[in-house]
């Protein structure tokens, strides 16, 4: 009698029978968030160097224009995206922060089922919410920071790739680059927020949540103080109506009180900053 073994190998990973112990998995997904800027060449550089050394995976781009040394608004920005990424993804964080001298250490950690490569910058503690005892140190750098991510990150993926990342030492907390969030803060009448992010539209995004907000107004009337002269008073669920023009705030995917101009900039129009205070009263 004659045995058939049929063996089936899934397109996402490739098993070395060699070593099951080490699996590789060929399809994940790599992004990029630095503060490079958008035109940089090191952009460039740091693609064809994954397309040779990770030929499997697709690579894409969060973003490049963080502000240089802007831990929240790198923390910020990747949070407005993190849900649409499957599991197993893996992104590296590569912004340039005052203390790298200091902290020198290269980490990695899991984020809600993702891997995440970045400097001990701080961006660990606001991400986890102060609750580092998972994350690792998985080497140092003290080179320039445009060739992190080709001279040290890059490697470092190539060990998540390769199931090789398990056995790095864990970031000893009084090593740990620890940063306090910028949270908005509240009073009986007033709710005060800070403007994060300006997209390429500079539609202005808020640190002010959905949740913080409801709690905040309840029932009552409220101004969403814009300027010195310009308020709103009603949040926008149905953006189509509003296409022709004006001002408009509403929650954006990720949860936070957004303000836009149609067809303008709500940053020109009201000299907002980043990190400039916005206010809510109630009435």
């Amino acid at each position: 009698m004659n045995l058939c073994l049929i063996v089936f190998i899934y397109c996402e990973t490739l098993i070395s029978f060699s070593n099951l112990s080490r699996i590789q998995i060929k399809n994940s997904l790599i992004t990029l968030l630095t503060d490079f800027g958008s035109n940089s060449i090191q952009i460039a550089r740091c693609k064809a160097w994954f397309s040779q050394y990770c030929p499997q995976q697709s690579v894409i781009d969060i973003a490049h224009d963080v502000h240089q040394n802007d831990i929240n608004e790198a923390a910020y920005i990747f949070n407005l995206v993190q849900d649409q990424f499957d599991h197993g993804s893996i992104h590296v964080i590569a912004i340039d922060f005052d203390a790298r001298h200091k902290h020198d250490e290269v980490l990695y950690f899991l984020y809600k089922g993702q891997h995440i490569i970045t400097y001990n910058s701080g961006i660990a503690s606001l991400l986890l919410g102060g609750d580092i005892s998972g994350v690792q140190c998985i080497g140092n750098f003290t080179g320039q920071h445009y060739d992190a991510i080709t001279d040290q990150f890059g490697q470092a993926v190539l060990s998540v790739l390769n199931n090789e990342i398990s056995d790095k030492p864990h970031l000893l907390h009084d090593k740990a680059n620890i940063k306090t969030p910028l949270n908005p803060v509240t009073s009986e009448k007033l709710l005060q927020g800070h403007v994060v992010y300006f997209d390429s539209r500079e539609t202005c995004y808020t640190n002010i949540s959905k949740e913080l907000f409801d709690e905040f107004v309840q029932n009552d009337r409220f101004d969403i103080v814009l300027s010195r002269h310009e308020r709103i008073s009603k949040i926008s669920n149905d953006l189509k109506l509003l296409e022709g023009g004006g001002t408009y705030c509403y929650f954006n995917k990720a949860g936070y009180l957004t303000i836009s101009v149609y067809r303008g900039s709500a940053k020109r129009m009201y000299g907002l900053k980043r990190n400039h205070s916005l206010m809510i009263e109630k009435q």
